[in-house]
């Protein structure tokens, strides 16, 4: 964990209820993926908190793309806080226009997008306690903090970031929430962005959260349990030498956003004729460490790849539920040819 962020903000603020200073309108915006974990995570908040006057919304990226810019404006106008987590394209281009028409709209605002893969330009409209976050910082930098989603380990990378730009640190804070994309990462997010808006005009929520935690990207999955070595998953369902063995390959955003119906659903029908192994990885690199890991004998990439001999498959068959898995590696891609 990149001390930077434990320093940043304890995460706990006491005293007077913040229903004395009306509500916190909270806004998070995501992919349709996002979306299911983001509202869990809303309601979590809500479970937590139901005194403290945060109402919660999400609006998946569809919904911008479908909304007029009048409609984009008000829904920004009616927020105090709005959180970016993912645009995509279209949605990106929409409130750009909005905001590059009336930049106004931020004033007083908590507003903060956390992905830069389709343009910098409102990664740099980032606002937080009426500071624009990335003033001085070259476009370089804010193009490589707003994919730290694509890194291996964000937390460390932001970390290096932040000593050089002191003033991205409560950015940089969201962002290594946004990284580790599940219920608990994104409850803290919303009560983190929440608190530092209501600390700005002296609103105390009472409220705990605590900083990004690391998470692991390669995880084994069933029955709505999550396993991270293959020691424990199989002392939960030992393999039956008889049978013949399925290896399940989806992606981790998919199954952080709730997409588990199709993997329990093929588990179920197969369960009685074949040993299951279901993992789950990030995409990319993880995905191919996962595949080698918990569906071959090596211990790791490295020693697979130094002499692929001296190991054995423990899959018969793999079924991967995104197609693009297979194929963003070289070794998955030479394998698969």
């Amino acid at each position: 964990m990149a001390l930077v962020f434990l320093m940043v903000l304890p995460g706990t603020a006491s005293a007077e209820n913040a229903s004395d200073n009306g509500t916190i309108d909270v806004l998070v915006i995501h992919s349709i993926e996002g979306t299911r974990v983001v509202n869990d995570a809303a309601h979590r908040v809500l479970q937590d908190y139901p005194d403290r006057n945060i109402t919660v919304r999400v609006r998946s990226t569809p919904q911008i793309v479908n909304s007029t810019p009048e409609e984009i404006e008000a829904l920004l106008n009616s927020s105090d806080v709005i959180i970016c987590n993912y645009l995509g394209t279209e949605d990106y281009t929409r409130i750009l226009r909005v905001l590059t028409d009336k930049p106004g709209i931020l004033n007083g605002r908590f507003f903060a997008v956390f992905d830069g893969a389709s343009g910098i330009e409102l990664v740099k409209m980032s606002r937080i306690n009426d500071e624009t976050v990335f003033n001085g910082v070259p476009d370089t930098v804010v193009t490589a903090v707003s994919r730290a989603l694509r890194v291996l380990e964000p937390l460390p990378f932001l970390e290096g970031y932040v000593n050089q730009y002191p003033q991205i640190a409560l950015w940089a804070q969201g962002e290594g929430y946004y990284c580790y994309r599940n219920v608990e990462s994104y409850r803290n997010q919303i009560l983190w962005a929440a608190d530092i808006w209501a600390r700005g005009r002296s609103i105390n929520l009472n409220v705990s959260y605590d900083p990004p935690r690391a998470a692991p990207r390669e995880l084994l999955y069933r029955d709505g349990r999550l396993y991270v070595n293959l020691t424990d998953y199989l002392r939960d369902y030992p393999q039956d030498p008889s049978r013949p063995t399925i290896g399940l390959i989806e992606s981790e955003s998919n199954m952080l956003g709730g997409g588990t119906a199709h993997i329990d659903s093929l588990i179920e029908k197969l369960r009685d004729r074949y040993n299951i192994i279901s993992a789950v990885a990030r995409y990319g690199d993880n995905t191919y460490s996962a595949m080698v890991r918990f569906f071959t004998t090596a211990p790791d990439t490295a020693s697979f790849e130094a002499n692929r001999t001296l190991y054995t498959p423990r899959v018969d068959a793999i079924v991967s539920f995104s197609t693009y898995l297979l194929g963003g590696h070289p070794q998955i891609r030479s394998q698969n040819s």
